[in-house]
């Protein structure tokens, strides 16, 4: 139970290998969107609560959309706190978010020269940033997004 702990998103990982976790609740805290696949690993889950959340019912919830209409465990109702447009209304009962989301097929965009890596993104102030763990190398390299250059370009690196 992470309940009314001021919650606003939680690390992608983190429910990671609890394949035997039956009942979670994330209620009544700051949560406005999950990053997909959170609950992948929940293999035994068999309820979920999410009420009491400020979730963004954007294109950053329709993975979530369409895992509770695939999911075998009982979920809460939950409910948006925005854009406007979808402000009251159930994921739970929406059929798709398509009109608002565009996706496309994944395209080689940018190599990076190494042999074992963990990426993940993360956005701040309106940019976004691409973390790429090396561990052979015993680095994190941060990358951001050039918006002239239309590629990521070097921000850090941490060894």
């Amino acid at each position: 139970f992470i309940e009314s702990n001021k919650l606003e998103t939680t690390s992608k990982y983190a429910f990671r290998g609890l394949r035997d976790l039956t009942h979670l609740s994330l209620a009544n805290n700051n949560i406005k969107f999950l990053p997909r696949d959170v609950f992948i690993d929940l293999e035994s889950l068999i309820e979920l609560d999410l009420r009491g959340n400020a979730f963004e019912c954007d294109c950053r919830a329709k993975w979530l959309m369409m895992w509770l209409k695939s999911t075998n465990a009982t979920v809460s109702d939950v409910v948006c706190a925005g854009p406007e447009d979808m402000k009251g209304r159930r994921l739970n009962d929406m059929s798709s978010l398509d009109d608002e989301c565009i996706s496309t097929d994944f395209v080689l965009h940018q190599a990076v020269a190494s042999e074992s890596l963990s990426v993940d993104t993360f956005s701040f102030k309106n940019d976004v940033y691409v973390t790429i763990a090396a561990p052979s190398t015993d680095s994190c390299m941060v990358l951001q997004w050039d918006h002239i250059e239309m590629n990521f370009r070097t921000y850090d690196n941490i060894t």
